[in-house]
C-alpha cells in the first residue's frame, strides 16, 4: 500500500494539514495509507463545501494528474491509480443520479462516447453529468465503442451532437481517417472532440468538427446549444 504524508494528501486534497490530522483522530484513519474510507471523507468534504463541479476541477483532476506522474516515476503501482478511479467513478455516478433524466430539453439529443482502445470514463461521465445538468438529453454509449455503433446510435436515438474522446486512442495511427468517416457519415450532427490526440496531430478538421480541450470551454459550447435550441 503507497504511504503518503501528512504535506503529500494536503497538497492532493485540498484539504489543511491541521484538518486532517484532526480527522485522523476523530475517525481513528491512518492518514498514511491509501484507503478508501479515508479518501471518501476527504472528497465528500470537498464536494458539500465546494461543490461537485468544483471539486471535480479543483481537486479530482489536479489529483489524477498527480497520480498519473507519480505512476510514471514509480512512486505508486497502477493499481493505486485505478483504485482512485473507481471511487472517483462512482462518486459521479451518484451525481449523474441526482439529477435524473427528467425535463430534459428533447431537441438537445447528444450521444457521447470513447472510441475502440479509449477507456478512460471519467471525463466520459462528467461530461454526461454537465450535458445533463444543462438538461440536455444524452444518450452514453460508454467506452471502446467501434465506429458502426456509433454511427447506429445516432440514427437511432436522433443525435444532434456527438461527442467523443482521444487520449490513448490513435496514439500509433493517425485520426484523420477516423474522423473524416465519422463526419462524413454524420452529416447533420455536430461533432466535438476532445483529447490529447486532438492537439499532438496535425488535423485537418472536417465542417462539422470541432475541438473543444478544457473544461470551461466545453462548459460555455453546452451553455450555448441550450440556449440556441431552447431560448428562454
Amino acid at each position: 500500500m503507497v504511504a503518503y504524508s501528512i504535506k503529500d494528501l494536503e497538497s492532493l486534497s485540498g484539504v489543511k494539514a491541521h484538518t486532517l490530522r484532526i480527522w485522523e483522530k476523530r475517525y481513528g484513519i491512518s492518514m498514511f495509507e491509501l484507503c478508501e474510507t479515508k479518501f471518501n471523507i476527504i472528497l465528500d468534504h470537498q464536494i458539500n463545501s465546494k461543490g461537485f463541479e468544483e471539486t471535480m476541477n479543483d481537486v479530482v483532476y489536479p489529483l489524477l494528474d498527480k497520480l498519473s506522474i507519480m505512476w510514471e516515476a514509480g512512486s505508486i503501482k497502477s493499481v493505486h491509480e485505478t483504485f482512485v478511479s473507481n471511487i472517483i467513478r462512482k462518486k459521479i455516478i451518484v451525481q449523474i443520479d441526482k439529477l435524473g433524466r427528467e425535463n430534459c430539453f428533447t431537441n438537445v439529443r447528444c450521444l457521447i462516447y470513447l472510441p475502440e482502445n479509449e477507456s478512460h470514463e471519467l471525463s466520459l461521465l462528467f461530461l454526461e453529468y454537465i450535458l445533463l445538468k444543462n438538461k440536455a438529453k444524452v444518450i452514453n454509449l460508454g467506452t471502446s465503442v467501434p465506429l458502426i455503433d456509433v454511427l447506429e446510435g445516432k440514427n437511432i436515438f436522433n443525435a444532434g451532437y456527438i461527442f467523443t474522446l482521444f487520449n490513448d486512442s490513435f496514439s500509433e495511427s493517425p485520426l484523420q481517417p477516423y474522423l473524416n468517416e465519422l463526419a462524413r457519415n454524420s452529416p447533420d450532427q455536430q461533432v466535438i472532440i476532445s483529447g490529447f490526440q486532438t492537439t499532438s496531430q496535425d488535423l485537418d478538421l472536417p465542417p462539422n468538427v470541432m475541438i473543444v480541450n478544457s473544461i470551461e470551454q466545453m462548459k460555455t459550447f453546452i451553455g450555448e446549444i441550450i440556449n440556441k435550441s431552447c431560448p428562454a
